[in-house]
């Protein structure tokens, strides 16, 4: 009863109504208008036709346009309502004059870009493209391991902050208390005594129901300066669609963590809600953190003010050992550049004898659609692993109605059995792969703040293929008997909400 009680006074519910209560208001409002007046009437058919043509007209990727002529035309008073209230991209850049600007500092350097000029054409290429228009260096003096799972990751998460002397910055997608972040609280706090330099960003509606409201304020108390990430409020906006999805650790500017853990005990298998929790991460060691690091202040400084000369952050120039070519780099939805799918597209398009692929949601853009079905036309080796078990049943429906166009071109999809699989991870012919927060949706591609590392020569790309095929070996290999077996009900879900997918 106790549990009931507090689901239901819970933040979430009652965010939840507010909002549908101003929706069911200022939908009533908007029909009511429209059929009390044949003037109002003509006058949003109007607007509806132009809305339509601005969109046909517009550069925004087809994925996105398609439902919203769909509703325009088909249900025009809706139509507009929508669009009005959700349609356009009204982000509001909440940046302050102060902030970080990562393009404009002069940090990078062309060398290591050069040197893959005459090793690669086609690796350079890639490379090229997130020098230059992500603002992301290309990095050597780095060494990099590779997790397979969250609970290796946590222990030496663990070392690390402990070896901290600097600094700590962290930027999670979701907080939640229990083992994980506990254990890593309380090394915070000893640290922070130390006088090191603690702070933490978490996104705000990732962890509604999984912190105390003002969870910030708590933190502050404890003497860590903590930012909740685009403060959820029960008003109705398009810009609380737009997350801050990262999963970044740095430590000292020496030593950065990424990938898909976020820190919470789910992730690290202390807790069982989606069968076995299969995740996987990176950690960095040397010049590439610098880039990590600029990423969390150019978050810091959207909600804070910080003076500190930038130098401060980034590593002392010494000598780190290489281990082949990193670039950590960020996507935003206040930039026009798709960072996240064009990193992505690259890789499919350049592959010649395999890209294997791990994601927990399979939403794919009509591009990714498209370089997909053709690297396999072409005979490429192409292998999607998304999980058995889903954590989002609607969302799941929507992957699962992905798998016909793309098995029909020879592409090979299997599901994890054991659980839920929440990794993101790309890994193309023995010389190329990303691991990162971002999935094959439209929200981490359009709508969230991501980042990833991509990574060309490194021995962990071994670990990273070696890590996809044992994966393989415990997943369903989805063949048209199984997509047989998938309920009526639920393909015909999935099938429909595909259409608004891009606007979810």
């Amino acid at each position: 009863m106790h549990k009931i009680s507090k689901f239901l006074f819970s933040r979430v519910v009652i965010n939840g109504i507010l909002i549908l209560f101003q929706a069911i208001f200022l939908f009533f409002l908007f029909m009511y208008l429209s059929t009390a007046s044949l003037f109002i009437y003509l006058f949003l058919m109007i607007i509806s036709f132009f809305i339509s043509m601005a969109l046909l007209n517009d550069n925004l990727n087809p994925s996105f346009k398609i439902p919203w002529l769909l509703l325009l035309i088909v249900f025009p008073i809706l139509g507009v309502f929508l669009y009005l209230l959700n349609g356009k991209i009204w982000i509001r850049k909440k940046y302050r004059k102060e902030r970080f600007e990562i393009e404009n500092y002069e940090y990078q350097s062309s060398k290591p870009l050069e040197e893959l000029k005459s090793q690669d054409k086609t690796i350079y290429g890639q490379a090229r493209y997130i020098y230059d228009n992500v603002n992301s260096p290309i990095y050597k003096n780095t060494t990099a391991t590779y997790y397979s799972i969250g609970e290796d990751m946590f222990a030496d998460m663990i070392k690390d902050l402990k070896e901290a002397k600097k600094f700590i910055f962290l930027e999670y997608f979701i907080i939640e208390k229990g083992k994980m972040w506990d254990t890593i609280l309380e090394i915070l706090l000893d640290k922070k005594e130390e006088g090191v330099d603690v702070r933490v960003i978490y996104d705000d509606l990732g962890c509604i129901s999984k912190l105390p409201n003002n969870y910030y304020k708590e933190l502050k108390k404890m003497g860590i300066p903590c930012i909740s990430f685009n403060r959820f409020k029960p008003i109705l906006s398009i810009i609380y669609n737009n997350r801050d999805h990262r999963k970044i650790m740095v430590i000292d500017g020496d030593v950065g963590y990424t990938g898909g853990i976020n820190l919470a005990d789910e992730y690290i298998n202390e807790v069982t809600k989606f069968g076995h929790w299969k995740d996987t991460g990176v950690r960095l060691k040397g010049e590439a953190v610098s880039t990590l690091t600029m990423i969390f202040l150019d978050a810091w400084s959207i909600f804070k003010v910080d003076n500190t000369p930038i130098d401060a952050y980034l590593p002392l120039q010494k000598k780190y050992p290489s281990d082949g070519y990193f670039a950590p780099y960020g996507d935003s939805p206040l930039k026009k550049e798709t960072a996240g799918e064009t990193v992505y597209l690259n890789m499919i398009n350049s592959a010649n004898d395999y890209i294997y692929i791990t994601t927990p949601y399979l939403i794919l853009t009509y591009e990714l659609i498209l370089a997909l079905t053709n690297a396999a036309k072409r005979g490429v080796d192409v292998k999607i692993i998304t999980p058995a078990i889903p954590d989002k049943w609607v969302v799941h429906a929507i992957t699962e109605s992905y798998y016909p166009i793309l098995m029909k071109s020879g592409v090979e999809i299997y599901e994890y059995a054991p659980g839920f699989i929440h990794s993101k991870t790309f890994i193309c012919d023995d010389k190329v792969g990303v691991v990162g927060t971002i999935n094959l949706d439209f929200r981490s591609l359009y709508h969230h703040y991501e980042n990833a590392v991509w990574i060309y020569q490194s021995k962990i790309l071994e670990d990273i293929k070696k890590d996809f095929i044992n994966t393989l070996e415990k997943s369903n290999f989805m063949d048209e008997e199984k997509m047989k077996r998938i309920p009526w009900y639920k393909r015909l879900i999935g099938t429909i909400a595909k259409i608004f997918a891009p606007l979810m």
